[in-house]
């Protein structure tokens, strides 16, 4: 359901990069001192990243306020150049002695504990910590995009988490925002500065649902595993189960239209409640006209985001192929020229969407062409019960 977040971020997920101001630097494959001293920092939510030795330069290294080496891997070929940045320390054993170019670099313990480790990077004017629950039992990973932040979360706790997750904007200000994370439970969480754009959490329905609030706006779900991306130009949501939406805005929503898509494509009306800046959303997830595939909601007119609009047009040209498919299938005559004027119909529009509206206008069209198709076979034909059964199962 991530991948909900990650159209709607597009490029700008793609270039984000986590925060750290510590680099561990580790052999092929990284030996085991180097990756428990990971997990640990890991554990106190102290930002690294793992860089291999051979892909290190004092440039790349310049980024950080302490890098760690691994003594014995100063004696390989590819450290030797790194002996010019001046923000390695290394890690060596009682009596370990690195390469000659690196002997005047100062020297920890092989495995260090993480609270010298985060005391060390304060003193040298880094920052440990880019991000942190209130219990230690989430875990939480930062990255930042040019215009939106992500934050990733994990419970790694046996109880529910209700509580605070601190991360730190770009510009270095502390922010917050309120969590709830069902036991063994991961997310993933859509910023803009302090302010929550969407999120994609997993759960069961049997489980109290999840909720995250910044400092104007909130998203929730009652009904376990979901993702939802809003802001006041457009809501996109998908889940498992049954539920109920609620989301909160920095300002009164406008007049929005909701709209059920089912998983091959066709578009219904939706029930969407909206008071003020605050909105509720039903979610219904399967019955007997089909399983959903996701909730879209935007105001009447509204041109569609670019992800979005690029996802509608695939379905339409998804169901245009079908159309033509069946067409092929039936003998010449009224019904596969109908097949393939729905199917034209579809592609012309995918060509051109920009619009919600102009999306269910012309699947309209199209199945009212697939009804004069499917009306004008035999009943009880073999023909009609293949193309029926063609179309009823895409």
């Amino acid at each position: 359901m991530a991948r909900l977040l990650v159209g709607a971020a597009a490029a700008d997920f793609a270039a984000a990069r986590a925060p750290a101001d510590l680099a561990l630097l580790a052999g092929t494959p990284p030996d085991a001192a180097l990756l428990a001293l990971a997990h640990a920092l890991e554990r106190d939510d102290i930002a690294f990243d793992l860089i291999d030795i051979a892909a290190a330069t004092p440039a790349r290294l310049a980024r950080y306020t302490l890098a760690l080496v691994p003594a014995h891997l100063t004696h390989q070929p590819d450290a030797a150049p790194l002996a010019q940045a001046n923000n390695i320390a290394l890690l060596a054993h009682p009596g370990e002695l690195p390469a000659e170019e690196f002997f005047y670099k100062p020297r920890l313990p092989h495995a260090p504990a993480a609270e010298p480790l985060h005391e060390m990077l304060e003193a040298l004017g880094g920052r440990p910590r880019y991000s942190w629950a209130s219990d230690r039992g989430l875990s939480l990973r930062l990255c930042h995009g040019s215009r939106y932040s992500y934050l990733f979360a994990h419970n790694r706790g046996a109880q529910f988490y209700s509580g605070m997750l601190t991360y730190r904007a770009p510009d270095g200000a502390v922010l917050h925002l309120h969590a709830s994370i069902a036991a063994a439970r991961s997310g993933a969480i859509l910023l803009h500065g302090d302010e929550v754009l969407g999120a994609a959490i997993d759960g069961d329905g049997a489980e109290a649902g999840w909720r995250v609030r910044g400092l104007q706006t909130s998203l929730a779900f009652s009904g376990g595993a979901a993702a939802i991306v809003a802001d006041q130009h457009f809501l996109i949501a998908t889940a498992a189960q049954n539920g109920r939406f609620q989301l909160r805005a920095s300002q009164p929503w406008p007049e929005i239209a909701a709209y059920r898509l089912l998983l091959n494509g066709a578009p219904l009306p939706a029930q969407l409640d909206s008071d003020a800046a605050h909105l509720t959303l039903p979610y219904l997830a399967d019955d007997d006209l089909g399983q959903t595939d996701c909730y879209i909601a935007l105001p009447p007119g509204r041109a569609l985001p670019d992800f979005i609009r690029a996802y509608l047009a695939t379905l339409l040209r998804a169901r245009a192929a079908l159309l033509n498919h069946a067409a092929a299938a039936a003998q010449p005559g009224a019904p596969a020229t109908a097949l393939r004027a729905a199917a034209h119909e579809l592609a012309g529009a995918a060509a051109g969407l920009s619009q919600v509206e102009a999306y269910v206008a012309a699947w309209r069209a199209a199945e009212a062409y697939v009804a004069s198709a499917v009306g004008a076979l035999a009943a009880g034909s073999t023909q009609a019960e293949a193309i029926a059964a063609l179309l009823e199962n895409a």
